[in-house]
């Protein structure tokens, strides 16, 4: 599905962010209702963007966090 529109956002909050790193929102720009996950990771992964972009041009909407 080459050239669906995605949206992704950095989640930001009061505290900080850790090492640099914010969580990243993506979703399909369809504004649709579409399925989606929590992206949660450890053992030194991040967070990244071109991970979301990927799941939200399949149609969903993911978190990804570190």
């Amino acid at each position: 599905m080459e050239g669906r529109r995605v949206v992704t956002r950095y989640v930001t909050f009061k505290v900080r962010t850790f090492k640099g790193a914010a969580p990243v929102y993506s979703f399909p720009a369809s504004g649709r209702k579409n399925a989606d996950f929590v992206w949660s990771h450890g053992g030194g992964q991040r967070a990244e963007r071109n991970r979301g972009i990927d799941f939200a041009k399949q149609g969903f909407a993911t978190v990804d966090i570190n």
